[in-house]
């Protein structure tokens, strides 16, 4: 009995009644709200949250040269390019220390176009963002891409790669 008498009052809440016990309309559901707010918010533009990236990443070499790196805040997440695995990363540039990038690194850059200064500085910076990431993070990506910590953003020729 309880439950019946349940189920008619949550039926009772969904038809608008007068006093006199008229049905004046049904009440509208769930989906409809949910097309009725659609609508309402169609032409918004999408909010970014303060801080973070917006964007295509920008691969790391470019980024270097074209705006000089200043740090990284940290690892955002995987994206395969060319079938290579990139790790995109969330980094501040020197003249826009406020606004947070997206940089592509793959597991290995090259470029003869940096000095041996500038690769020598952006592998300390990737290094340092290497450490940054939590060892629950490198375990997801390896289990998940087989990206071993040791072997990510090392080099094996100090001459060519960074």
């Amino acid at each position: 009995m309880f439950c019946i008498s349940s189920l008619v009052k949550s039926w009772e809440a969904l038809i608008f009644t007068s006093e006199n016990g008229n049905i004046i309309s049904a009440r509208p559901t769930a989906l409809e709200v949910t097309k009725e707010i659609i609508v309402k918010y169609e032409n918004v533009p999408p909010m970014s949250k303060s801080g973070r990236p917006i964007g295509q990443p920008i691969d790391v070499i470019e980024a270097e040269k074209r705006f000089r790196i200043s740090f990284f805040t940290g690892f955002s997440h995987i994206l395969i390019r060319n079938g290579q695995y990139h790790m995109v990363l969330e980094a501040r540039f020197q003249g826009d220390l406020h606004k947070t990038h997206f940089v592509s690194c793959p597991k290995s850059a090259r470029d003869s176009d940096l000095s041996k200064e500038d690769q020598k500085l952006l592998k300390c910076k990737l290094q340092g963002v290497k450490e940054r990431i939590s060892e629950t993070v490198w375990d997801k990506l390896k289990q998940r891409y087989h990206i071993v910590k040791e072997d990510w953003l090392a080099s094996d020729k100090e001459e060519e790669e960074i």
